[in-house]
């Protein structure tokens, strides 16, 4: 288990790690069934300590503020190569000062976790159109943090 929390020091706190860890096995052994499938306990507890952490990363986002790093959020990690120094990004404010379409292609891309198709069938246009104007979108957030 402290081998999947290894990567989120520094984006999750200790405790809240430690939380989740506590949480995952208290729910691995309530829900775990031997009969059902061929996967072992461990396998089943390392999948719920997972999917703990992500929930966990979720809260942090939605509360509009999140550690810089690679692995907290697909968004962050798109963005943060180049903004090493900073420690924190304010989310909410870059895309508030984004328009209306880009607003609505990141929302749906990495706080909905829609694909390219998805995105792209919803608004009218092929998986490659959503793909490039993704791509805008971020590349419009890396300005606004360089200006």
């Amino acid at each position: 288990m402290n081998k999947i929390c290894n990567k989120y020091y520094g984006i999750i706190s200790s405790e809240e790690l430690e939380r989740c860890k506590l949480i995952s096995v208290w729910k691995a052994i309530e829900k775990y069934d031997s009969k059902k499938g061929k996967c072992k306990f461990t396998s089943f507890l390392c999948n719920r300590l997972y999917w703990e952490i992500q929930k966990q990363l979720y809260e942090i986002n939605k509360a509009g503020r999140i550690k810089k790093s690679g692995s907290a959020s697909s968004l962050i990690a798109e963005i943060c190569g180049e903004f090493e120094n900073s420690e924190r990004i304010e989310i909410k404010e870059l895309i508030d000062n984004l328009d209306e379409e880009t607003k609505d292609i990141i929302y749906k891309r990495f706080y909905e976790s829609k694909t390219a198709k998805e995105i792209g069938e919803e608004n009218g246009y092929g998986r490659e159109t959503a793909r490039r104007r993704i791509k805008q979108a971020i590349e419009k957030i890396k300005k606004c943090l360089l200006s």
